[in-house]
């Protein structure tokens, strides 16, 4: 969610630098923007899809989500073509009907699982994405207002160096907004998060202590002739 809102809010700026200012229309830079937007809406489903599918591989069930998979690649394919070719919605067309499979994608393999299962605590289901969803939508008032002060009042938006600065200071801004609340609201995934950053920081002592893959070879076995 808070992914999904960065790329929302900082389109323009991304796209900008990807592409260049120049070399890149400004007509185009908005379209493509408007493209990501679109994409990002669904930027929680693709990730919830690959948790999803190791939880029906880890129940020996390979049938259900391909199944699944072929229903929401058949509706992208129809959908895309209604847009495109009956409704002239272009490339934008495109965008949504990709984004609307995984949606549709991700709420079949989730009712399923919990069919598969016979259920799940609807409270551990229910309150931490809502808590993230507020808290995404704080963070990106946050992530807009620092933006076009900064677009407005400090930096030049046609050199790509201003528009790194840009985003950077208002992703960080965003950020910190977004672990504030996750600690306010105690979120169990701001813990994961975390350890993730402490493991990246002490990223040697992690590897010294992780077991070889390769087996050391004695002086013996590498004297031994083929």
């Amino acid at each position: 969610f808070p992914a999904a809102m960065l790329l929302i809010i900082l389109r323009i700026p991304l796209v900008r630098i990807a592409y260049g200012t120049r070399q890149f229309p400004w007509a185009t830079t908005l379209l493509t923007g408007k493209i990501l937007a679109i994409l990002s809406l669904s930027l929680f489903a693709q990730g919830a899809i690959h948790i999803l599918l190791r939880a029906f591989y880890a129940l020996h069930n390979t049938k259900t989500p391909f199944v699944i998979s072929l229903v929401s690649l058949l509706f992208n394919i129809c959908l895309s073509a209604l847009l495109v070719f009956r409704w002239h919605a272009g490339v934008l067309g495109l965008a949504v009907s990709l984004s609307l499979a995984n949606v549709i994608q991700f709420t079949l393999l989730f009712l399923a699982l919990l069919r598969r299962l016979g259920g799940l605590p609807h409270k551990d289901l229910l309150f931490p994405p809502l808590k993230m969803v507020f808290a995404s939508a704080i963070m990106g008032v946050f992530l807009w207002i620092p933006m076009r002060f900064l677009d407005r009042f400090v930096f030049d938006s046609t050199r790509v160096v201003s528009l790194i600065l840009l985003t950077v200071i208002a992703s960080l801004i965003g950020l910190l907004v977004y672990l504030g609340l996750s600690y306010l609201f105690r979120l169990t995934q701001l813990d994961a998060f975390l350890s993730l950053l402490h493991r990246i920081g002490n990223w040697q002592q992690v590897l010294k202590d992780t077991d070889e893959v390769i087996e050391p070879v004695s002086p013996a076995q590498e004297l031994k002739p083929a």
